[in-house]
């Protein structure tokens, strides 16, 4: 019975030493360098198999996970950076789009005078001044058109990045919660194995 204890704990050793020699190995880097989905498929594909199970280090665990942590505050930051740069925008098409209804109004009022007309204390003619007005017109819709664009684009930017950020988190927790299982499956049998090797030898 010793010696059979004795080439179990000499076999642990041996397998120890083989994965801690694995580890080593080049390859690793990606881990550090790669995106999320790299490192997760590195760490699925390079993990050892036992039976229909997969057992993952608990550092490349710890590695990943800071890194998902790190990626997450990264799009919670950018996430707010664009949230401003779109109150900002939205504010300056409001501004401009007040604007160009103050002009409209200016603008009709000037077309239903018949005599004279003054702009900013300035008589002109009344086709002088409604050229100088529907030039600030132009200019001012196509502003707001630019800035309508810009203020869309934000928005798809925000769009786009608070989807991924869910995505990132959904796949995260789903393989968080595979590697749990598959700890608590292996867990419960090396469990069972102890216990029928120990009734199997008749050990209490």
């Amino acid at each position: 019975m010793k010696s059979l204890l004795q080439i179990q704990i000499l076999t642990i050793f041996l397998v120890t030493g083989l994965n801690l020699h694995a580890a080593n190995k080049p390859g690793q880097e990606v881990l550090d360098t790669g995106t999320i989905q790299q490192q997760l498929d590195f760490v699925i594909s390079k993990s050892s198999t036992y039976e229909n199970y997969k057992v993952i280090r608990i550092a490349w665990i710890n590695k990943l996970k800071n890194h998902v942590s790190d990626s997450l505050e990264k799009a919670n930051k950018l996430i707010a950076y664009n949230y401003q740069l779109f109150t900002t925008q939205k504010d300056e098409y409001d501004s401009l789009a007040s604007a160009m209804q103050q002009t409209q109004v200016q603008l009709k009022n000037a077309i239903q005078e018949k005599n004279t007309l003054k702009l900013l204390g300035v008589p002109m003619s009344k086709q002088s001044y409604n050229g100088i007005v529907w030039i600030l017109i132009l200019a001012l819709s196509v502003l707001l058109v630019i800035l309508f664009l810009a203020f869309k684009r934000g928005h798809a930017i925000l769009k786009s990045t608070r989807q991924e950020l869910n995505e990132l988190k959904d796949t995260f927790e789903a393989h968080r919660i595979r590697a749990r299982e598959r700890e608590e499956k292996m867990a419960r049998k090396h469990l069972d194995e102890v216990l029928k090797y120990k009734s199997k030898m008749g050990i209490n």
